[in-house]
């Protein structure tokens, strides 16, 4: 199937609301987990790539123990001299927040994360945290 504009704002909402009322059955009978992993269906003759992901899966801005938020920096690879000169709104600090962007949010209210859950850039953030275990654990 062609999608064009007119019918792929409906099926940007039908799948919203696949979403959703997959999210509402019991976790043992949902066909998608909370991870953020891009699930790929047949809709309506379109192929559709859905992904639902658990903000307890990543690093609260405003709840998120200090280490945490450091290591998200350190994640980055930048040093500990540009971490402490980090500053929201400066050009330099704009690039390093869109890099660890996908890892944050304010909503889950937590002072760490699920690692069940966690996108790879919060895993990252955590205390010796190594990026060859984290990808086999993913």
């Amino acid at each position: 199937m062609l999608v064009n504009e007119g019918n792929s704002t409906g099926l940007g909402r039908s799948s919203i609301w696949l979403a959703v009322t997959d999210l509402l059955k019991p976790k043992a009978k949902r066909l998608w987990q909370k991870d953020g992993k891009t699930e790929t269906l047949n809709y309506d003759g379109a192929e559709v790539r859905v992904q639902i992901q658990d903000e307890a899966g990543k690093i609260d801005l405003n709840a998120a123990e200090q280490a945490l938020l450091e290591g998200s920096l350190r994640s980055t690879g930048i040093g500990e001299t540009q971490i402490r000169k980090y500053h929201p709104g400066d050009p330099g600090s704009e690039t390093i927040f869109q890099k660890i962007r996908p890892a944050l949010t304010i909503h889950s209210h937590l002072p760490g994360l699920n690692s069940q859950i966690a996108v790879r850039k919060a895993l990252l953030a955590l205390p010796g945290s190594d990026a060859i275990a984290i990808d086999d654990f993913m």
